[in-house]
């Protein structure tokens, strides 16, 4: 009788932990969504007047992605897929799921519709936090909208066959990347500037057809702009701390 008792004194103390746990993380989940929205609205109020300047733009051209956030009870992930090396267009490049928009659609709707035709998740299994302002490409001719979202549980990934457009589908922790921040600098002729990069080698590899998986990712280009812009507004306190500025002089 005392070994029963004891038992499940244990087990409900052990019940009762897991559920103040999940309760707790629920709370700083919302916490953090709430922070993230009230960052995101309080600079767009600044940058409005900026993305109003450009008119060259046009239905067609714009793209939306969706930047998917994974929680596995411990700590936040990112969810990045690898272009598949048969592409045409940015083969074996990291990006987000994601595609143009079309006509009659809204940015939010794009980035679900992509999702689900690139990696398989239906739109009814991602929380949406909200959608950040848009990053345009290096000509200012089309716009890419951000959409955060929280994913349910991914572990069906894990055997769903791969589209053709993708080769690998990996997720990377936050703390990782706020820890592989770099600067890349480049020079288009007379025009030089400075963007983000992250090379990640710790990583958890979802699905990928390659016979012998990549060490290290690479994260460059406009997927770097907008995980930068990201964690810049999910994370500023672990984020901002890791960044130093650039040396401008010791380039160009």
């Amino acid at each position: 009788m005392q070994l029963y008792e004891i038992s499940t004194t244990r087990k409900m103390i052990l019940t009762n932990g897991r559920r103040t746990f999940c309760t707790d993380r629920y709370r700083y989940i919302e916490r953090l969504r709430d922070e993230f929205l009230k960052r995101l609205k309080n600079s767009s109020l600044i940058n409005r007047r900026r993305y109003l300047v450009y008119k060259n733009s046009t239905v067609g051209r714009d793209n939306a992605v969706l930047i998917p956030l994974v929680d596995n009870s411990e700590h936040f992930s990112i969810l990045f897929t690898q272009r598949s090396f048969l592409l045409k267009n940015y083969g074996g490049q990291i990006c987000f799921p994601g595609g143009k928009i079309e006509r009659g659609e809204l940015p939010l709707e794009a980035a679900l519709r992509e999702t689900k035709e690139e990696i398989g998740l239906d739109a009814r299994t991602i929380k949406i936090y909200g959608t950040m302002p848009p990053i345009y490409n290096k000509k200012l001719q089309s716009r890419i909208y951000p959409v955060v979202g929280q994913l349910g549980n991914i572990e069906n990934l894990r055997e769903r066959e791969l589209s053709y457009e993708v080769q690998t589908i990996f997720t990377v922790q936050i703390d990782e990347l706020c820890e592989k921040f770099q600067y890349t600098y480049h020079r288009d002729g007379c025009f030089e500037y400075v963007l983000p990069k992250f090379n990640v080698s710790n990583f958890d590899i979802i699905r990928t057809n390659d016979q012998y998986p990549q060490k290290e990712f690479c994260i460059w280009g406009l997927t770097a702009v907008m995980l930068h812009s990201f964690l810049y507004y999910f994370v500023p306190f672990k984020y901002l701390k890791k960044i130093t500025p650039p040396n401008y002089d010791n380039f160009f």
